[in-house]
Order: C-alpha cells, then sequence, then structure tokens
C-alpha cells in the first residue's frame, strides 16, 4: 500500500524560489505579500497539491493563545454612530465588545476601535489605515439603523457581523433571538400567565429579522394563546426617540393596557419597560396612584406583571431572557480567526448564521399567578 507524502510549504517555496514564510503569509492574504506574487504562489501551491496540516494549524492556535501581551496583527471593531458613545448606550454592544476583547486578546489578537464619523474618516481612509496596520479582520457591531452599507472594500478583509442591521450579508453570530422568545412565552406561561402581550414596532423587528414576533406567535400558537400585540409608533431618529418618543409610547402603551387588560407584557429590555413606566420604582408606587389613575385590578395589583428579552445582571428586579451577549462576541471573534486562518475574504455567497442560546431569569417583575 502506497502512502502518499504532504506536500509541504518549504518544498512550494523551493519551486517558487522564495522564503516559505513568504508563501505562509501569501496564502494568508498578508498585505506585506503584492497581489501578483500571492496569485503566483497560491496557483503553484494548488497545483503542486499542497493542503494546510491541521495539526500544525491547531498547534499554531496553541502557541497564539498562550502568548499573553505578545498580539498578532490586530481585529477592528467598527463603530458608525453619529456620536462615538452612543454604542456604548446599547448594553448588549457593551457585552458583545467585553466578550469579543477577552477572546482576541486570548487567541494572541488585539481589538481596535475605529470611528466611521471620526473627522476626516472615510471608507477609504479607514481602508488604508487597516492595510498598514496589517489588520485583516473586521467585527461589526449593529449599526445605527436596518441596512447600513459602509462602502468599504470588503473584498481585502475577513468580516463577521453581530446582529442583523448589515448589508451586504456577511456571516454574522446573534442571540437566538428567535428561541429566545419561544422560551421567554413558555415559562410565563409556566408560570401561570395566560393573557401574555408583547411590545414592539416596526423598526424593532426588521432589526431582529422579525426574531421576536414570530417567536412569540408561534409559542402562543404552541400553546393555545392568543397573540396580543401592543403595536406603537415606530421611531424617528435618536435625539428625539429620547426627548419625545418614549412620552408618547408611554401614553399609548398604557391606553392600550388599561383596553387590552393583559396578565403580563413582554417588552425588549430594562431600559424601555422603565421608561415606560414598568420599572420596579413604578411598581413599588403603583399602589399610592389615586383612584382616579388606577387600572382595573390584575395579577399584579392593577398593573401587568412585566418580562424582558434582554435580561442583564444589573437588572436582577426583572424576569426575562439572558441573551448571553458576552458569549455571542466571544463566538464572532472565533469565527473571525478562523475567516483569517482559512484566507476568507469579502461576502460570501452563502452567509452563515452562529446562534447563540439565550437563558431564561426569574425576577419580582413576573412572580407569577397565584
Amino acid at each position: 500500500m502506497s502512502i502518499s507524502t504532504r506536500v509541504s510549504l518549504r518544498q512550494v517555496a523551493a519551486k517558487a524560489g522564495v522564503s516559505h514564510s513568504t508563501v505562509s503569509l501569501a496564502l494568508r492574504a498578508h498585505p506585506s505579500i503584492p497581489p501578483e506574487t500571492r496569485d503566483r504562489l497560491r496557483a503553484l501551491a494548488e497545483e503542486m497539491g499542497y493542503r494546510p496540516d491541521p495539526m500544525l494549524t491547531a498547534l499554531n492556535v496553541y502557541r497564539q493563545s498562550r502568548r499573553g501581551a505578545a498580539f498578532q496583527a490586530g481585529l477592528a471593531w467598527l463603530n458608525a454612530f453619529a456620536e462615538r458613545e452612543m454604542l456604548l448606550d446599547n448594553p448588549d454592544c457593551v457585552l458583545y465588545r467585553k466578550g469579543a476583547e477577552t477572546r482576541a486578546r486570548e487567541s494572541g489578537f488585539s481589538l481596535e476601535e475605529f470611528w466611521l464619523r471620526e473627522p476626516g474618516m472615510t471608507p477609504q481612509r479607514l481602508a488604508q489605515i487597516l492595510t498598514s496596520r496589517q489588520t485583516q479582520g473586521i467585527l461589526l457591531p449593529p449599526m445605527p439603523v436596518s441596512d447600513t452599507s459602509l462602502g468599504m472594500p470588503w473584498e481585502r478583509f475577513s468580516v463577521v457581523a453581530l446582529g442583523y442591521s448589515h448589508k451586504p450579508l456577511f456571516h454574522l453570530v446573534a442571540n437566538a433571538q428567535y428561541r429566545a422568545t419561544r422560551l421567554a412565552v413558555r415559562n410565563l406561561h409556566r408560570l401561570g400567565y395566560r393573557r401574555i402581550a408583547l411590545f414592539t414596532w416596526a423598526e424593532y423587528e426588521e432589526r431582529s429579522d422579525c426574531n421576536f414576533l414570530s417567536g412569540y406567535t408561534c409559542e402562543c400558537s404552541r400553546l393555545g394563546l392568543s397573540p396580543v400585540l401592543c403595536t406603537v409608533d415606530s421611531q424617528l431618529d435618536r435625539r428625539e426617540r429620547d426627548a419625545v418618543f418614549y412620552e408618547n409610547w408611554k401614553r399609548q402603551t398604557w391606553a392600550w393596557v388599561e383596553e387590552e387588560k393583559p396578565e403580563v407584557l413582554l417588552l425588549p429590555d430594562p431600559t424601555v419597560a422603565i421608561r415606560l413606566g414598568f420599572g420596579p420604582e413604578s411598581a413599588a408606587g403603583s399602589g399610592r396612584r389615586r383612584q382616579s389613575e388606577r387600572l382595573p385590578a390584575g395579577p399584579c395589583g392593577g398593573r401587568p406583571a412585566v418580562a424582558v428579552l434582554a435580561h442583564y445582571a444589573q437588572h436582577p428586579w426583572f424576569a426575562g431572557i439572558d441573551q448571553n451577549a458576552q458569549r455571542t462576541g466571544a463566538a464572532a471573534v472565533d469565527h473571525l480567526i478562523h475567516m483569517i486562518q482559512r484566507n476568507e475574504r469579502g461576502c460570501p455567497d452563502l452567509p452563515l448564521r452562529i446562534l447563540v442560546e439565550g437563558e431564561w431569569r426569574d425576577g419580582e417583575s413576573a412572580p407569577g399567578v397565584a
């Protein structure tokens, strides 16, 4: 029985008349190697039947993870918000970033933020900066609006997106929002609630690929419950929403609650819940309302119970879904590093979706029906 000998990098290099490190860099599309040299060496490697050794690749990954402070070329985190700090207003983005930075550091990489609205910054300028710094991987956090296109020369980089607000379509990592919403409805049903309502609006569903509404409707159907939707006017720009829209939403929502009388209301996150008057302080003061302001008696003393689809440790009062955002950020970096190692660049022909499961957290906001 004949055993074929694996073609090595050094054999390819010897035939090409270059060093084995040049071949290695060329096969990884390193920017230090001219494009024509890369193409020539790739064609030669293919002709000779060269294939990477998976065991050596695994050993290299292990060595990188043990380097500690010795970093390779970094990974880029692109911030497209009008103000740099606005991205930090989203607790999910903070956790994505924390998980991504930790995993990048463990793998021998650094993660650097680039603000696209910085004076003088253009997509072409940013591409030049990333190339000069030998940054091959880009991590895209959620964008300000759906279907955001940044105009970057994506063919030069490995790219992974967090969430569904990007255009064109890249490989993405996100919470399993459809399954998370089903899990929330299932747990509220377990707690004895039967009139379970969902608070939503058009842009929220668009940014989540309609996962929340779809999961809610599906689980209601499975449990034999009638869907009860609290749909409010869509959002305008960020500043107007903060100044005006929450007050409009609050009036709309409480008028709807008084008319529909849900037992429990499923809200996006603690911030929305608190701004609409469904936070722990509002619950504590509900019994002190004037008689004319009180809602009809319900399982939570004149107001519905509430749960959230994004639970955070700093808001333990709320019951809801921990979307495991920090692990989502880590998973995004894992996939991005694998793309770099495979020399996968640009927009994929068939984008992959990597979904991280959520977990239910009990909380006082939804104590259950006695």
